[in-house]
């Protein structure tokens, strides 16, 4: 099996998905802001070994309202290196990124507070979202001043209806359904990735949540090998103590 998302699926343990699934192992391979077109390139890759059976792929409503082809625009994606694996060795980010890992212990500036030892454990060392990491963010997020922002910044949705006008569906035709209807003989979980109800400020971040998750149901009815599962009508979105920030969850 392999888990494959952004950072919201970075605070999953390989472990629970390797029993639910009675799997042998789960490979994590989570990228934090991961973009479409870069998921793409990571589950292929994974896909191509012939050893995938399981994929649990977080679904993005923020990256998949981009268009297809869009660039992350704060690093670069490493491409060729999926191409030719000994690239790796001549990649000057990579060696960049190492270096700054394993002697700082840093990792996209923040301190993972990580135990080293030569045999790490690696389950629980991709898992990103440590306890006093979240335990600031958390406090920082419910704090008085940031609930009177966050409640003065909402439209008023008792008069929004969805008008089902965005069509640019574009990333998902390119670089997910391919992935699913060309793979019949594995099976795909797609967790919709629940933000709380706070990261839903304008009525546009509505209308494209309603809209790119009615299109991918759609397309994904006559697929049996792919199941969707779908949280924002579950209680827990409409309690704060339950995130950390307006669009990640706690990991419990």
């Amino acid at each position: 099996s392999i888990l494959i998302g952004t950072s919201h699926t970075e605070n999953f343990y390989a472990n629970d998905i390797t029993q639910a699934f009675g799997s042998v192992g789960t490979l994590k391979l989570c990228l934090s802001g991961g973009y479409p077109i870069e998921l793409e390139t990571i589950t292929q890759k994974a896909i191509d070994t012939g050893k995938v059976k399981n994929v649990v792929y977080g679904f993005e409503i923020y990256g998949f309202s981009e268009p297809k082809n869009t660039p992350h625009q704060q690093r670069v994606f490493p491409y060729n290196v999926y191409k030719n694996k000994y690239l790796s060795l001549l990649n000057a980010q990579i060696i960049k990124n190492s270096i700054k890992l394993l002697i700082f212990h840093l990792y996209s500036g923040l301190n993972l507070h990580f135990s080293w030892s030569s045999y790490p454990d690696l389950n629980e060392l991709y898992y990103y979202w440590h306890e006093d990491y979240i335990q600031k963010m958390h406090k920082d997020f419910i704090s008085d001043k940031n609930l009177l922002k966050l409640e003065n910044s909402l439209p008023d949705n008792k008069n929004y209806s969805i008008d089902f006008d965005y069509e640019d569906f574009s990333a998902i035709n390119t670089h997910l359904l391919p992935i699913l209807k060309n793979n019949p003989n594995i099976n795909f979980h797609l967790p919709i990735i629940p933000y709380s109800w706070t990261w839903f400020d304008n009525f546009e971040k509505l209308n494209k949540a309603f809209c790119l998750q009615n299109y991918l149901v759609q397309q994904c009815q006559s697929l049996p090998n792919v199941k969707i599962y779908g949280f924002h009508n579950c209680t827990f979105v409409n309690n704060l103590a339950n995130y950390y920030n307006a669009s990640h969850y706690q990991p419990d």
